[in-house]
């Protein structure tokens, strides 16, 4: 990434992930929000604890809800992007510290 890239990602509130790309972060919980591309659906606003900030990630996947129905505040979860547009898929992995 350029210089002006990795200032946005940095200054944003939401997690961005590039095709391949993994992150570690401390599940902080969620919250029901409308979606942003179709506001009659609703989609889920995790939150996360990233180098002292929080940041979020919106995600509508139920696959994903799923997931982290089963993880507990303060836990540490890996996000692995895999694809790109709508052809993307996410793995989810607990990180045991």
């Amino acid at each position: 990434m350029g210089k002006l890239s990795d200032w946005a990602k940095e200054n944003s509130q939401f997690i961005k992930l590039a095709d391949k790309e993994s992150i570690e972060l401390v599940y902080k919980g969620f919250k029901i929000v409308p979606n942003k591309f179709d506001t009659d659906k609703e989609s889920i606003r995790y939150i996360f604890l990233v180098e002292g900030k929080e940041k979020f990630w919106e995600n509508g996947a139920g696959y994903i809800a799923e997931y982290f129905d089963n993880v507990k505040e303060g836990e540490v979860v890996k996000i692995t992007r895999k694809g790109e547009g709508n052809q993307t898929k996410y793995e989810l992995e607990a990180v045991i510290e």
